[in-house]
């Protein structure tokens, strides 16, 4: 099948979801997963499902599996966010560090990335680098006031004990 048939399938398993259900959603990506059981796109959308239901541990198995397979690189910062942040929900803080640093690294102008990173280094009780991740995120956006970027740089290297 071709990639925007899978792509059809997908949006429209995406739009069974409701503020307050999302296990159409799940159903729906359960069952193209079987068809579809080596798509990264059906699997990362799986992990997605599970993710959004609250059943993190198992979107964790299906984010690792669409890593593994190739996801394409344009869903590549979303698997980042959305794996880092699901372990960290799952108590596994030093993972969702590494797991968001690596997207950074790769993406750094994804500002999502960062802040969730900021929120994985807080977790893992990293929080100087958490502010200063949060501060230099901040001041690296382009229409930030300039007057206050050289102190505010300077503060973010501080708490990360870099001075």
């Amino acid at each position: 099948m071709q990639t925007n048939d899978i792509q059809a399938l997908i949006d429209a398993a995406l739009a069974l979801e409701t503020d307050d259900d999302n296990q159409a959603v799940i159903e729906a990506f359960e069952r193209l997963v079987v068809q579809y059981p080596d798509h990264p796109l059906v699997v990362f959308e799986m992990g997605g499902a599970y993710d959004s239901g609250g059943r993190e541990g198992e979107a964790l198995t299906y984010y690792q599996k669409a890593l593994a397979l190739g996801l394409p690189e344009d869903r590549m910062p979303s698997l980042h966010v959305q794996m880092g942040s699901t372990q960290r929900n799952c108590g596994l803080y030093d993972a969702a560090v590494q797991t968001l640093r690596t997207g950074v690294a790769r993406y750094p102008e994804d500002r999502g990335l960062r802040a969730f990173l900021a929120l994985a280094l807080f977790s893992a009780g990293q929080t100087g680098d958490a502010l200063a991740e949060m501060i230099e995120m901040t001041v690296d956006t382009p229409d930030f006031y300039p007057k206050y970027r050289r102190s505010l740089r300077a503060y973010a290297e501080d708490l990360r004990g870099k001075k």
